[in-house]
Parts: structure tokens; C-alpha cells; sequence
């Protein structure tokens, strides 16, 4: 029969170990966060070069893209639909593959852009 001292010591590791789990899952999430933040901003400063907007209408565009992506449950297709639809209306040539690839990428620009710059960061990257 084991102890009760040894039993409590094991479920308060336990707990110990569950605790970091949780906030090793919130600190990526947090991460993931401010990620999908730089790259919707990246994107949405290329997106009204291409649309040819000025300087003064790129925080409300910035402000359209985030709406549409928190609606969207950050699955990309809604952000993909409203910026080939905007840029439909202005007769820029974009095909979803393209834009894709370049939501990658901005993606990848903003990860290397936080771990590198940002002064809070350390983002967890996933394997």
C-alpha cells in the first residue's frame, strides 16, 4: 500500500505539469495571435498598393480584412473572397492559387518578423 504522502506528492506534480501545459497551449495560441495579426497587416498594406488606394484608406482596409477574418474562424477562404472580390472590381489579375501562395508567405514574413524583432516575442513554431 503506498502512501498518502507519496500520492499527494504525485497528483501535485501532476497538477505542476498540467499547469505548464496549459500556459505552454495559451502562450501558442498568443503567439499564433500576433502572427495572424502582422500578416493581416502585411497584407492588407499589399493588397491597397495593389488596389491603388492612398496612404489614409489603408487602416480602414486593414480593419475590413481583420473583420472578415475573425468571421471567417482564420480559414483564409473569406479573406481570400473579399480581396479577390475588391480586386476584381479594379481589374487586378489574381488567381486564389496566387493569393494563397502569398498569404504563405506574408505569414512566414510576419513569424520571422516576430522571432527576430518584436521585443515580447519568442512564437512558438509549429513542428
Amino acid at each position: 500500500m503506498s502512501s498518502p504522502f507519496i500520492t499527494d506528492k504525485f497528483v501535485s506534480a501532476m497538477d505542476h505539469k498540467k499547469g505548464g501545459s496549459e500556459l505552454t497551449h495559451i502562450s501558442q495560441q498568443e503567439g499564433e495571435f500576433y502572427v495572424r495579426a502582422r500578416r493581416n497587416k502585411l497584407l492588407a498594406n499589399w493588397a491597397a498598393w495593389m488596389l491603388g488606394l492612398d496612404h489614409d484608406h489603408i487602416p480602414s482596409y486593414l480593419m475590413d480584412i481583420i473583420e472578415v477574418d475573425l468571421k471567417d474562424g482564420y480559414e483564409n477562404q473569406e479573406v481570400i473572397k473579399k480581396i479577390t472580390g475588391d480586386f476584381a472590381k479594379v481589374h487586378v489579375n489574381i488567381s486564389e492559387a496566387e493569393l494563397r501562395e502569398k498569404l504563405d508567405k506574408l505569414e512566414m514574413q510576419a513569424r520571422l518578423e516576430l522571432t527576430t524583432d518584436h521585443p515580447l516575442s519568442k512564437i512558438p513554431r509549429e513542428t
